[in-house]
């Protein structure tokens, strides 16, 4: 399994943000037959659906207002007794880009991937929706279903894994679980926040400074609960799912990304306020 993207050096992780910043200039379309550049309105996003692509697979950009705020999203699933492996190397059966908000924006803004063996299916269906132009606000809705298609159960464990580099500053973060539902990430430079709620909630959560959390998936290795919260600095997060399959069923993810711009920034939890005051005090310090 290759490393996750996000193992790379601070540099390095600006070089990829420039490279699929120049990428998503390009007219939103299929890229290649891996890749897929989404467009809506304000915002622009890029999945790659293979691992044969050159970049890697995964989610690879979500840009809003010409910002770069993502380094890297994807899903890993463990199936029996096997290692956690990410989705496509299960195989990929087929995709399909369309658009889906025709009247506002005629850019692809919706993919669709279906991987799978002999024993599970694994859809994915991936939909970008932008807002008005400076308004910093997108949204990115997901929905995963895995179905059992053998003749006995099957114990599956799904892992989401989020980096994000809000504002494109992979240093200046903090993640807090809201709840079971819903994890929130802040950008202490106080240029936007994003929320995620997923359904149903996840039975292990860690939030985690980078690369905690990609070392263990790298390694072929669940999550471990960690639900405190992590930053300022470069943070990233994941969400684990752990469910029997019987013969015949099927478990559907839905999550919502939520990126809203610093206007609509709300007052921060009291769990992540000290945290704040903290990375204000520092960054105050520098200045002098």
């Amino acid at each position: 399994m290759r490393m996750l993207l996000g193992a790379a050096s601070t540099p390095a992780r600006a070089l990829q943000g420039l490279t699929v910043l120049a990428l998503t200039l390009l007219l939103a379309g299929p890229a290649s037959a891996t890749s897929f550049v989404l467009g809506d309105q304000n915002a622009t996003a890029v999945v790659n659906t293979e691992e044969s692509d050159p970049d890697g697979s995964g989610m690879l950009s979500w840009q809003v207002d010409g910002t770069e705020q993502l380094f890297e999203q994807w899903f890993y699933l463990q199936a029996g007794d096997g290692d956690y492996q990410r989705i496509d190397t299960y195989g990929l059966v087929g995709e399909q880009g369309s658009d889906t908000n025709a009247f506002v924006d005629d850019r692809l803004d919706t993919v669709a991937v279906r991987y799978g063996g002999s024993d599970l299916t694994i859809d994915l269906t991936l939909t970008l929706r932008g807002a008005a132009p400076g308004s910093g606000a997108a949204d990115v809705a997901e929905t995963v279903v895995i179905t059992n298609t053998a003749q006995e159960a099957i114990s599956i464990s799904l892992v989401q894994y989020v980096d994000l580099d809000l504002g494109f500053d992979s240093l200046a973060d903090v993640v807090e679980l809201v709840d079971g539902h819903t994890v929130r990430q802040v950008d202490t430079a106080g240029t936007s926040i994003f929320e995620e709620v997923v359904t149903p909630g996840a039975d292990v959560i860690q939030l985690a400074l980078f690369p905690d959390v990609a070392d263990l998936l790298d390694a072929g290795l669940g999550l471990e609960d960690a639900r405190d919260p992590a930053g300022p600095d470069d943070v990233a997060f994941g969400l684990q799912w752990d469910v029997l399959l019987d013969p015949g069923k099927s478990f559907v993810l839905s999550k919502d990304k939520r990126l809203e711009g610093v206007s609509s920034v709300p007052v921060p939890a009291p769990a992540v306020m000290p945290l704040l005051l903290a990375a204000g005090a520092f960054a105050l310090r520098r200045q002098r």
